[in-house]
């Protein structure tokens, strides 16, 4: 009786261990990168110890398995033996069928089951016991983990689709692993892919340009007026772009007394077509090395200019210093009168002045002043928003190009 009993309680030792091997191997494969970076910042031994044996997989793997290997086994013999001595012949049937049914229910089902539900504590927990074990068996391990690799030879990572990047960093987000702008900033360089340059230049009638024959002097003032970087100048017709001349060099000509004309410091342009994809486009300036393009529509005729700041604005200028981005489209220009471009979004206008006009089928003020007028306006015309008088200062015939804000009297 002794002995039974005794047989018993060792029995019901190898079912927790065959349960802890098994709720291991899927607590610690189951740790996905959000989950394991968090693992890798917390400072925690435990989580370290995570993090270091996941970097070797497959020998993580092989200490499980041949641990649960082990204890099934040695379960298996001791069930067996024990009810033969009980049955006779029959206990060798009657401990087949009823190890595996308690080794699949209690020894892999149940453990794997809380084991998903409660992956990072029960790694923290498991990891200490799993090293020492590892350490124990290294001679049988490394033989386990060779013939494995002979077996099944280890492939290279595959790479993550967008939609399952997508996934990760929705999760992430909610986890509170990735953070607002970092979740912004991706989802917006998944857009890339799927918008072109058309969207995002400066349309050709914006275009501050040029002539190549301009004298050195004149072009330094409406450079230093206009604030651009990089010019592009022209060459017979401010249509026919030739090249681009840098702010930078031609005021520092001026101030060693050079003189001359703008066609002594033109460099040399690429052109790109406003149906090329930002990807596309923002790799092209990684390989020109260079910060404008001009852009051509499909008859090879001026359509704009793009810039790098133009795309890196669309991957994070709308939520890192959006303030400062949106300060170089309003000017002061009285006491209480301030000039916008229409291309201000309709949001920055509301944080400047107060208002709440709603967005709807437009993003920026000139949208908004077309909408409400119903028409594209005239220069001189007016309106209310609230305790705000509007009036359009700069309009051509398809766009409009700048309001004038003040305080209704």
């Amino acid at each position: 009786m002794y002995e039974l009993s005794l047989r018993l309680l060792l029995l019901l030792v190898l079912f927790v261990l065959s349960a802890f091997f098994s709720s291991s191997e899927t607590a610690f494969f189951s740790l996905n990168r959000l989950q394991l970076r968090k693992m890798r910042e917390d400072g925690s031994r435990y989580s370290s110890l995570v993090v270091s044996q996941l970097s070797r997989p497959q020998r993580l793997m092989s200490t499980i398995l041949i641990g649960n290997m082990v204890v099934n086994i040695f379960a298996a013999s001791l069930a067996t033996k024990t009810l033969m001595d009980l049955f006779g012949d029959k206990g060798a049937l009657i401990a087949t069928v009823l190890m595996t049914f308690l080794i699949v229910i209690f020894g892999e089902i149940t453990p794997k089951t809380f084991a998903i539900r409660n992956a990072e504590a029960l790694a923290r927990r498991a990891v200490l016991p799993i090293r020492l074990f590892s350490i124990l068996i290294y001679p049988i391990r490394e033989s386990f983990g060779a013939l494995m690799t002979l077996l099944a030879p280890p492939q290279r990572e595959k790479l993550i689709t967008e939609d399952e990047l997508r996934t990760i960093v929705e999760v992430g987000h909610g986890e509170g692993v990735v953070d607002r702008f970092e979740k912004e900033t991706i989802s917006r360089v998944l857009k890339l892919d799927r918008m072109v340059t058309k969207e995002i230049m400066t349309p050709r009638t914006e275009v501050f340009r040029l002539n190549e024959q301009t004298p050195l002097s004149n072009a330094c003032i409406r450079i230093r007026k206009n604030g651009y970087a990089r010019i592009p100048v022209w060459r017979g017709s401010d249509e026919n772009i030739t090249g681009v001349v840098y702010a930078k060099e031609l005021l520092a000509a001026q101030l060693r007394g050079r003189e001359g004309n703008l066609a002594d410091f033109v460099h040399d342009v690429v052109f790109v077509p406003e149906t090329k994809r930002l990807d596309d486009l923002l790799d092209e300036f990684r390989r020109k090395r260079r910060h404008l393009f001009v852009v051509i529509d499909e008859y090879g005729s001026l359509a704009g200019v793009v810039t790098l700041e133009d795309v890196l604005e669309e991957i994070v200028g709308r939520i890192v210093n959006h303030h400062d981005l949106e300060r170089s489209r309003y000017r002061t220009v009285g006491d209480g009168v301030i000039r916008v471009s229409a291309r201000m979004e309709v949001e920055h206008f509301n944080e400047l002045f107060g208002t709440s006009i709603e967005t709807g089928e437009f993003e920026t003020m000139g949208g908004f002043v077309i909408n409400r007028i119903g028409r594209i306006p005239r220069k001189g015309e007016s309106f209310q928003i609230g305790q705000l008088h509007v009036m359009v200062t700069r309009a051509s015939k398809n766009r409009i190009l700048e309001l004038e804000i003040r305080k209704a009297v």
